[in-house]
């Protein structure tokens, strides 16, 4: 299909070029930028490359490129994956280590125990 056919691409290219920055630096609204996304990605998941899809609404294949890519990364779109908790012991208390300055390691010590022997070490 022709980039001037893609469905849409007629309406966004003006809503984009209405939007167009004085400057680069300014970009594009959140907003405008959404709507490219959301009309890209599928689009693009269809088979269509960067360059027919970006000509069709007339931003730079970059442009278009980095903004689909940022929408897919974001924390609202989630590289999470679902997690549960399953039954069982709990976490382990946590317990102080001693190193001395020498290198020497004293490990999984209660309180009292590790006391001693740092006041038998003073």
């Amino acid at each position: 299909m022709p980039s001037s056919e893609l469905k849409g691409s007629a309406e966004l290219r003006h809503l984009l070029a209405a939007h167009r920055p004085a400057r680069n630096s300014d970009g594009y609204p959140e907003s405008v930028r959404r709507q490219a996304v959301a009309w890209s990605c599928p689009l693009r998941e269809a088979g269509h490359g960067w360059t027919t899809l970006s000509q069709a609404i007339g931003v730079s294949r970059h442009t278009l490129r980095i903004w689909c890519t940022a929408a897919s990364t974001s924390v609202a779109a989630g590289p999470w994956l679902p997690v549960t908790m399953a039954d069982g012991p709990a976490i382990e208390e946590r317990r102080p280590v001693l190193v001395t300055p020498s290198g020497f390691r004293v490990e999984n010590l209660d309180a009292a125990s590790l006391l001693r022997i740092l006041r038998e070490l003073a």
